[in-house]
């Protein structure tokens, strides 16, 4: 009788044995489980953060290539259209006075770039299109006065699309536009042609205006800005008569004949002259 009480005793202490290890069983593989998801959750948003870093920070660098672009486009623009036989100014006053508000786009330059373009890129591809256009532009004045052939007010627009490559691949790829506004103005109009336009600088047809320049000059700063630091204009005078140098001819510009002119002779040490010099504010 102890025998078998022994026995079962026995069989009972290695059931519980036989539960308990497959209870710890099933909790390790539940840990197990748990872990392998993080593990695994951990190594995709490692990976998903890392791809987005290098994007934006390939975005950025795109953006900052296509900064130094339409500054250096900009640039050109500027300096370029102080030219009027430049194409440049040509392409622009050949839009403005066409009867289109949307016109096409026609390429446009960024010296200063691609100058500085393998510096910039430090080993990358850059792929870019630049162009320019005139999309929207006012011939008229407020009272539907139309202006003078190739005057008027507009808004010049620089397009660029740009993409930003390592070997065949595509890193980056972006579209800007950059809008500023333009006024185009006749220096010189016909008269005879002003009858159904109006041009903007008509008094210069009619009066010369005379500013103490050299006073001006002398202050400073006051005066650079009437003097172009890139051009140096030279006056060759050795074609007139000693005696009528210096005169300031006032009249039509587009017709300056010899019988019709009238001049005024201006200097510093002539006390009747300075009298009708108009006097500079002195604030």
């Amino acid at each position: 009788m102890i025998h078998k009480t022994v026995n079962r005793s026995a069989d009972d202490h290695r059931a519980r044995l036989s539960s308990r290890r497959g209870i710890v069983f099933y909790i390790v593989i539940a840990v197990v489980s748990i872990m392998g998801v993080f593990i695994l959750f951990y190594h995709s948003f490692s990976k998903q953060l890392a791809h987005s870093a290098f994007y934006h920070v390939n975005r950025e660098k795109l953006r900052n290539y296509t900064e130094v672009i339409l500054d250096s486009a900009f640039n050109t623009i500027q300096i370029n259209t102080r030219d009027p036989n430049h194409d440049l100014t040509k392409r622009i006053i050949s839009q403005m006075k066409s009867s289109a508000l949307d016109n096409a786009a026609f390429p446009l330059e960024a010296p200063l770039f691609e100058t500085n373009k393998s510096a910039l890129l430090q080993g990358a591809t850059l792929d870019y299109t630049l162009t320019g256009r005139v999309f929207d532009k006012r011939t008229s004045s407020p009272t539907n006065q139309q202006y003078y052939s190739g005057e008027g007010l507009g808004t010049f627009e620089i397009i660029l699309e740009a993409s930003l490559k390592a070997g065949s691949k595509e890193l980056a790829r972006c579209e800007r536009r950059r809008q500023f506004d333009i006024k185009t103005v006749c220096l010189v109009s016909n008269y005879q042609k002003r009858a159904s336009s109006y041009a903007m600088t008509f008094p210069l047809d009619f009066a010369l205006l005379v500013r103490n320049g050299l006073r001006e000059f002398k202050e400073g700063y006051r005066g650079q800005s009437f003097n172009d630091g890139q051009k140096l204009i030279l006056q060759d005078q050795s074609s007139i008569a000693a005696a009528r140098r210096g005169l300031v001819y006032f009249g039509r510009a587009d017709r300056n004949n010899e019988d019709s002119r009238v001049f005024l002779n201006t200097s510093d040490v002539d006390a009747q002259s300075s009298a009708i010099i108009p006097a500079l504010p002195t604030a």
